[in-house]
Parts: C-alpha cells; structure tokens; sequence
C-alpha cells in the first residue's frame, strides 16, 4: 500500500488520474483477500494448496465471492482492478484493452511488491522513512 501511495502522487503529479487514491488502495488491499484460505495444513505439518485455488480464476472466484459475503460492493472499474490486479494471464488480446487504468497501476504496486522489494522492510536500518519489520 505504500507502493500504491508513492506511484499514485508521482503518477498523478505528471497527468491526471482516471481512479482516486482511496480505489487504488482498495484494490491493492483486497487483491490477496484469498490467502488466508488458500492452503489447508495436512497432519504432517505441511501446507498444501487446496484443489479450488490452484488457478488465478479459482482464486479470482473465491476472492470476488467472499468480499460478497461481507457485502462489500465495486464498482466496474474496481472489479477489474480486482480482476487483473495481477495481470491478463489469459484474457491478453491485442485487439482489445481488458486491463482499466485503475489494474495498471494495482498490478504496478504488485509486480514491484512481488519482485522488487520482497525482501523489504529490511531487518534493520531501512532506508523507507518508517519502514520496519513486526515481530510478534
């Protein structure tokens, strides 16, 4: 989500735009909303993925059906966001654009998330104003 506030100032500073902050944030916050349920803990102690989340569409699916279950509502565009959050995988098309403004810049936030700074916030001596690692 940090991510998403720095790309969205530096972004929106050059030309505005299409979607708010807050639609950004939304979509980064909610495009995992699936891992807590993603895997099931087997008597040997190792973690499995269960059958209906081994594709982004299962995982799409599940996500979109229990945001629905806590009534939370998108709108068009935050639903592709949602959706392509992470890429077109298997919608691409070069005759057509699926992917909205809105899931460019959340699959910005992810990519740079996911393969940029995974690692981070550093142990120690971040150099992200306030950046630090919880413990428990």
């Amino acid at each position: 989500m940090n991510i998403a506030v720095l790309l969205y100032d530096q972004l929106s500073s050059i030309r505005p735009l299409p979607f708010s902050l807050s639609d950004l944030l939304l979509v980064v916050y909610f495009h995992d909303i699936e891992k807590p349920w993603k895997y099931e803990l087997r008597e040997d102690g190792q973690l499995y993925y269960k059958p209906s989340m081994q594709t982004k569409e299962g995982h799409q699916q599940f996500r979109m059906a229990k945001l629905k279950s806590y009534g939370i509502v998108f709108t068009p565009e935050q639903e592709n966001g949602m959706k392509y959050a992470e890429g077109e995988l298997n919608d691409y098309s070069n005759r057509h654009r699926v992917m909205g403004p809105l899931a460019c810049a959340a699959h910005m936030c992810d990519v740079c998330s996911a393969r940029l700074w995974f690692n981070h916030p550093m142990e120690n001596n971040d150099p992200w104003p306030g950046a630090k690692r919880i413990r428990d």
